[in-house]
């Protein structure tokens, strides 16, 4: 501590009686001369401060402002912050507007959706028909769909998730729609196909409407990705945002009028495979392991019989027609039973994706079950059970025993076919327990 300065005194008076007489001629004197000493000694005292620190104050009631920390301003901070506060606006934020919010943010949404979970919330259950949410199916998903089809699109699984998350509708329905409106690209009589081969890319079917470029009365693009963006940008501008339509029963009547489509059948088709879908990726289970691979008997009832084997009669050639025929022997004579074969229940043998054929000729009413390593065939069906789309796993009933197309009685036509070398090969059904009728599901 410094000392403090020393307080000055007047000079005492002298005892002079000369010098009395001198003061009081002059009474400012001693008075200027104090001053001055006063003002020396307080320059020397405040030269001897400065050589020192101040010494710190202490404040009964003020408090010296508190400086936060250098890392307070620092930019990964503010960021943190930041991401936290959003974090927790969405955890209170309603589940169904989440991905909404996501899109809102834009980009920055799209980027905090993998460490945010809360901007990625899961798909909407089996039985939810509101086109706004996640998506039910992955990119890889769509692909081997589309691949099953033999569909144009295969390969554009990628862009149907990007898309459907830009605007923020679960990519399962534009595929619904797209198989509905044109078997994914493969109908033969689908009014995109054009006369060279190439197509519309309109997966929805969508009507021209003043469109820059159209083929027919139908819009044409100039790629899958701009197709598959006209469609989620129909769906979310003028249906949902426009019309307030928010599910499939409020936008089919309208997208796909009575006048022109059976409505309810529609509504249904898209229910179905949405519902199939969905169901596929809660299981968790995925198509792989010995669910590839056909197995059993495809009428699953112990009177089977064959009728007809493989590779003889009209199943000859083995490598284009290979096939058995299957029916129910229901008086035990060993012979199938007319009677006793209609309408019987047909199952599908191994997982995959349902492609139907209605009226065909010669194998009437046909289903296929399809995956990436085999696929097989159902014909003369009286009845389907499945719809194009439908991802089925074994045991599911996809159809029932009938006479359609070129048959002498009802019956099952069975095919399987095993993918080899880039290409289908025909295979003997026997070799994959057809008959081995002890087999329960």
């Amino acid at each position: 501590m410094l000392a403090r300065p020393p307080r000055l005194r007047p000079t005492p008076s002298r005892p002079h009686s000369e010098d009395r007489e001198d003061d009081e001629e002059r009474p400012s004197l001693r008075r200027d001369l104090f001053d001055t000493e006063m003002a020396l000694r307080q320059a020397e005292y405040l030269a001897a401060c400065d050589a020192r620190p101040y010494p710190r104050l202490r404040r009964s009631r003020e408090r010296a402002p508190h400086r936060p920390p250098a890392w307070f301003h620092h930019p990964l901070f503010l960021l943190l912050v930041s991401l936290v506060s959003i974090a927790i606006l969405v955890r209170f934020w309603p589940a169904d507007r989440s991905s909404q919010m996501a899109r809102w943010l834009g980009p920055i949404g799209q980027v905090l959706r993998f460490p945010i979970p809360f901007l990625n919330p899961p798909p909407r259950p089996v039985g939810d028909y509101h086109l706004r949410g996640s998506p039910s199916l992955a990119a890889e998903d769509i692909d081997v769909i589309l691949t099953t089809y033999g569909s144009p699109a295969a390969g554009t699984g990628q862009a149907w998730v990007d898309l459907g998350r830009a605007y923020d509708i679960d990519p399962a329905y534009a595929l619904a729609f797209f198989i509905h409106e044109s078997t994914a690209g493969t109908h033969p009589n689908w009014a995109g196909l054009k006369p060279d081969g190439t197509t519309t890319h309109n997966i929805g079917n969508i009507i021209c409407a003043g469109y820059q470029h159209c083929f027919g009365r139908f819009r044409d693009y100039a790629s899958w990705e701009e197709g598959i963006e006209d469609w989620y940008r129909l769906i979310d501008v003028e249906y949902i945002k426009g019309r307030g339509t928010e599910t499939v029963d409020e936008i089919i009547p309208i997208y796909a009028p009575s006048f022109e489509n059976d409505v309810n059948a529609y509504v249904g088709i898209i229910k179905r495979l949405v519902d199939s879908w969905r169901s596929e990726a809660l299981a968790g289970q995925g198509w792989d392991g010995h669910s590839l691979v056909p197995t059993g008997n495809p009428l699953n009832d112990p009177r089977t019989v064959m009728t007809q084997g493989y590779g003889v009669g009209t199943h000859a050639p083995a490598s284009v027609w290979g096939a058995i025929d299957l029916a129910i022997d229901s008086d035990h004579d060993g012979q199938a039973d007319p009677e006793g074969s209609w309408g019987v229940p047909v199952h599908a043998t191994h997982s995959g994706v349902v492609k139907t054929t209605r009226n065909s000729w010669p194998a009437g009413n046909h289903v296929w079950v399809i995956n990436q390593a085999y696929k097989t065939g159902y014909a003369h069906l009286q009845d389907f059970a499945v719809v194009d789309g439908q991802i089925v796993r074994p045991g599911e009933v996809i159809g029932s025993l009938g006479s359609t197309g070129q048959s002498s009685g009802p019956h099952l036509d069975y095919q399987v076919w095993h993918w080899q070398d880039e290409a289908w090969v025909n295979q003997n059904p026997l070799n994959f327990g057809t008959l081995d009728l002890d087999l329960d599901r």
